[in-house]
């Protein structure tokens, strides 16, 4: 692994760490395509969970690009909120089957109008996020594409 990967997910476990703590969640991961640095969003680059509460970070069984959620953040560009599962778009099965997620929140994050990732918040039981909770969420994602696209741009690599 080079220094910038390791760096880079230092950084990003940090954020991780520290989304939980702030918004009292039960996981929170980031997943991020970096093709140059061998990185793909079928597995979370960093996460944070609580005591108690089952990793998803090894687990690469789905293709993340093709959930109905992912596909949402790809084609609106913001926040998907989600206090419970009754409303499209639908989370897949093992996330709430396998990992007993109830309510989630995803912040997409761009670069170059790409959608090169995202932030996930899990909860264990349904719940209405707060405004400081869904702001907290889109601080971080803005944050990520910032700190990316000023420190680690050189591994990001588009097609226009």
């Amino acid at each position: 692994m080079s220094k910038s990967n390791i760096e880079l997910r230092s950084y990003l476990k940090t954020i991780c760490e520290d989304l939980l703590a702030e918004i009292n969640a039960d996981r929170t991961t980031i997943r991020l395509d970096i093709p140059k640095l061998s990185i793909g969003v079928d597995l979370a680059i960093a996460e944070a969970v609580k005591i108690g509460v089952s990793t998803i970070s090894n687990d690469s069984s789905l293709n993340q690009r093709d959930l109905e959620t992912i596909r949402w953040l790809e084609e609106y560009r913001c926040p998907l909120i989600q206090s419970n599962f009754t409303v499209a778009p639908w989370p897949p099965s093992a996330l709430i089957d396998l990992y007993g997620v109830k309510a989630q929140m995803l912040g997409p994050i761009i670069m170059d109008r790409n959608l090169i990732g995202w932030i996930s918040v899990h909860s264990l039981t349904e719940r209405a996020w707060s405004c400081r909770e869904q702001n907290l969420l889109r601080d971080r994602a803005n944050q990520l594409t910032v700190v990316l696209g000023e420190e680690f741009r050189q591994v990001f690599i588009f097609d226009d």
